[in-house]
C-alpha cells in the first residue's frame, strides 16, 4: 500500500496541475528519442557514403536496407521519420520533428556532421546546435 502511494506521489509532484515542469519533462524526452533517431540515420548515411563514395543517391529506399529500424521518407518531416533531404555527392540533411513539433536536424558531411533544430533542406542549411 505505501508503494502505491509513493507512486501516486511522484507522479503528482511530476505534473502539477498549473504548472508546465512536469508537460517540459515529457517534451525533453520526446526530443531525446528524436535526436538518437536522428543520429542513428547519420550512421546510416555514413555507411551509404563508405560503400558507395558518395551521397548521391542516398534517399529513403537505400537507407531503409542499411537501417531498417528507421521510418525513411523523401517528402516532409514528420513525427516518427526522418525525411531526407538534399543528397548531393559531399552532404544530405537529415531532418525528423518530435512529437512535442520541435524539428530537428543533422546535416550529414565531413569532416564533422552539423546539428540544428530548423527543416533544412541542405546540409549547409543545418546550423545552430540542438
Amino acid at each position: 500500500m505505501l508503494g502505491a502511494c509513493v507512486v501516486a506521489l511522484v507522479a503528482a509532484a511530476c505534473i502539477t496541475p498549473g504548472t508546465k515542469q512536469g508537460l517540459e519533462t515529457v517534451g525533453g524526452a520526446q526530443d531525446v528519442e528524436v535526436q538518437a533517431k536522428l543520429r542513428q540515420a547519420a550512421a546510416a548515411a555514413h555507411v551509404y557514403e563508405a560503400e558507395n563514395g558518395t551521397l548521391s543517391g542516398f534517399n529513403a529506399s537505400a537507407a531503409a536496407q542499411i537501417e531498417p529500424s528507421v521510418t525513411w521518407t523523401d517528402g516532409p518531416a514528420s513525427a516518427g521519420q526522418v525525411s531526407i533531404r538534399g543528397a548531393t555527392e559531399a552532404d544530405v540533411a537529415l531532418v525528423s520533428m518530435s512529437s512535442s513539433g520541435q524539428v530537428y536536424c543533422i546535416g550529414v558531411k565531413a569532416p564533422v556532421d552539423s546539428l540544428g533544430k530548423v527543416d533544412a533542406v541542405s546540409a549547409a542549411q543545418c546550423t545552430g546546435g540542438w
